[in-house]
């Protein structure tokens, strides 16, 4: 095999990060119900088969495009917890919960630019239902 040809690994991280992208910009203009799995794989350019292959079904793919957020906001927030913990006060925890947050408010972090779209519309309502899931 030619150390030129992608891996079977990268082609498929590949794949999944491009539908990942496709659908955190259309979860953010339109929101969770007016996005259809047809439109992500489209603004993909993969096939749909390939986003049940990799997330399942639509609650899949947003509950994946959501973890990028959340498990490194949850990171920063225990880094700086940890901190706090070395001299607590109600303003080091404050801190701790807060700034993360404003962080990939206003900077598009972590790792991904345009990621405010994506958190307004998730903050104002516009993702799943959950209480169908309780």
């Amino acid at each position: 095999m030619s150390s030129t040809r992608k891996s079977q690994s990268d082609r498929s991280a590949e794949t999944s990060g491009k539908i990942l992208r496709a659908a955190q910009k259309l979860f953010a203009l339109r929101g969770f119900n007016g996005v259809t799995m047809r439109a992500v794989a489209s603004e993909a350019g993969v096939n749909l088969a390939s986003i049940v292959y990799y997330f399942e079904n639509k609650e899949g793919l947003y509950l994946a495009v959501y973890r990028q957020y959340a498990e490194p906001l949850m990171k920063a927030r225990m880094k700086m917890l940890k901190e706090a913990d070395l001299h607590p006060s109600l303003r080091a925890y404050a801190r701790a919960f807060i700034e993360p947050a404003f962080r990939l408010f206003l900077d598009g972090e972590p790792g991904r630019a345009g990621s405010c779209p994506f958190i307004v519309a998730f903050a104002a309502g516009a993702g799943i239902s959950w209480k169908k899931n309780l």
